[in-house]
C-alpha cells in the first residue's frame, strides 16, 4: 500500500533524521562524510528518490549543537512532494529560539494555505488586573452593602452571597482588561517566564552567532541562563498544578469537609504529579480518606 495514493496528495516529511550527507551538511564537516555515515544515509536517500521529494531548508543550516563538542551539524530537516514546495513562503532556522533543555534549533516554516478560521472570543485577562484599583473599588462598593450580621436562614444566606458575587463580578467588569488568547498559549505562563525567555534567546542569538570561538563568555552565560530559565519554568507549572487542584477539590468535595484530605493530595502532587498515590487519594471516597 502506498503512503501517497494520489500523483496530487500532498506529504511533508520532517523531524529527527540523525542522518549526515553533503547534501544538507555544512561542507566543513568532513568527518561526517565517511562510508559509515554516508551508507547510513542512503536508505533515507532512496526514499526521497521513490517518492519525489525536495529538500525544503536550505543547506547548511545548522539544526543540533553537540553538548560535549559543541560542533553544529544538521541531523533536523524537512521534505516534501515537488508541488507541496511551491506553498512555502520560507524554510530557515532560528538559533535564537532553541527551547530550554534542548541541543536542536526549531525550524521555521511559512506555508500559504487556505483554511477556515476560528472565532475567538474575548475574555478577561487576570494576568493583566491592577489589583491596587481593584481592592480599593471593592472596599468602597462593599460599604454600600449592609453590614455583616448572623446569617441564620437559608434565604439570608442566598441574599448575602448574591450581594457579594454580584459586587465581585461588576467591579471585574469595570477595571479588568479583555484579551483575544491565543488558541496555543499555556495558561500557566507568567510575564516573567516571558522576561526570561527573551533574554535566553537573546544569549542563544549571541552563542550561536561566536560558534566558532570555542571560549567566548556567551556559551557559559546562555548555559547558565537556560539551566535557571528551565527550572523557573518547571516551578511554574507546578505552582499553576497545585491551584488547579486547590479549585479541583474545593467545587467537587467542599474545602471544609476535606481540608485535611486536600493538604494530603498537595503533598502527593508535588512529589509527582502523576503518582500513584495522588492518583489514589483522589478516587477515594472523603468518607474513607481519613484512613490514607
Amino acid at each position: 500500500m502506498s503512503i501517497r495514493p494520489l500523483a496530487d496528495n500532498h506529504m511533508i516529511w520532517l523531524g529527527d533524521f540523525n542522518r549526515h550527507h553533503p547534501l544538507w551538511d555544512e561542507d566543513r564537516n568532513t568527518q561526517l562524510f565517511t562510508s559509515h555515515y554516508l551508507n547510513a544515509a542512503q536508505p533515507l536517500l532512496n526514499l526521497i528518490a521513490d517518492y519525489g521529494m525536495i529538500m525544503m531548508l536550505p543547506k547548511g543550516f545548522p539544526t543540533f549543537q553537540s553538548s560535549s563538542s559543541k560542533n553544529w551539524t544538521c541531523p533536523d530537516n524537512i521534505f516534501c512532494t515537488d508541488h507541496t514546495g511551491l506553498s512555502f513562503i520560507s524554510c530557515t532556522t532560528n538559533p535564537a529560539l532553541r527551547g530550554p533543555a534542548t541541543d536542536h534549533v526549531p525550524i521555521l516554516s511559512i506555508l500559504e494555505l487556505e483554511i477556515s478560521q476560528a472565532t475567538v472570543k474575548t475574555k478577561h485577562d487576570f494576568c493583566e488586573m491592577d489589583w491596587e484599583i481593584f481592592k480599593d473599588k471593592l472596599k468602597f462598593k462593599l460599604a454600600k452593602i449592609p453590614p455583616a450580621q448572623p446569617v441564620v436562614t437559608d434565604n439570608k444566606f442566598q441574599t448575602v452571597a448574591h450581594n457579594l458575587t454580584t459586587t465581585i463580578q461588576d467591579i471585574i467588569e469595570q477595571v479588568l482588561p479583555k484579551s483575544k488568547p491565543n488558541p496555543h498559549s499555556k495558561r500557566w505562563w507568567t510575564k516573567d517566564l516571558t522576561m526570561m525567555h527573551c533574554e535566553v534567546a537573546k544569549l542563544s542569538h549571541l552563542s550561536y552567532r561566536n560558534k566558532s570561538y570555542a571560549n567566548h563568555y556567551s556559551h557559559e552565560e546562555y548555559c547558565i541562563k537556560q539551566n535557571q530559565y528551565t527550572k523557573a519554568i518547571n516551578k511554574t507549572k507546578k505552582e499553576h498544578g497545585l491551584i488547579g487542584l486547590r479549585i479541583y477539590w474545593v467545587i467537587k468535595f467542599g474545602w471544609l469537609t476535606a481540608t485535611s484530605q486536600l493538604q494530603q493530595a498537595m503533598a502527593a502532587y508535588q512529589e509527582s504529579p502523576h503518582s500513584n498515590k495522588l492518583r489514589e487519594i483522589m478516587q477515594t471516597p472523603i468518607k474513607n480518606r481519613a484512613q490514607h
